[in-house]
């Protein structure tokens, strides 16, 4: 908006550099509504994922990179595949959300 962010990945460096906070003031945009951007933002740039999954993955509940450590990827992949075809959207291929769960559990295990 007031920032010049433009991308996911520009909106996750400035607040990984500003804090949420400082962000949020010096753009005049609500916390509440950057926090969730920034969440959205976190997803979509684990593994490639891209906006339009991550909210898919929002619908389902998945809002943070370790709520997939825990999914079984058959399961995750009916989700959403249920959700786009609802909604006439592409879904993401099981083999992609496969890549996305490991990745989230190989980045919790280096976070330990």
């Amino acid at each position: 908006k007031n920032i010049n962010i433009s991308t996911p990945e520009q909106l996750y460096r400035a607040v990984r550099i500003e804090g949420i906070n400082i962000l949020a003031n010096r753009a005049k945009i609500d916390i509440v509504k950057l926090e969730k951007a920034y969440q959205l933002t976190t997803l979509a740039i684990h593994k490639g994922m891209g906006i339009q999954n991550a909210k898919l993955l929002f619908e389902v509940g998945i809002i943070d990179i370790t709520d997939m450590i825990s999914v079984i990827p058959d399961d995750l992949y009916k989700r959403l595949k249920n959700i786009a075809t609802l909604r006439n959207q592409p879904y993401p291929r099981l083999a992609e959300i496969k890549v996305w769960i490991r990745a989230a559990r190989l980045w919790r295990t280096t976070r330990q």
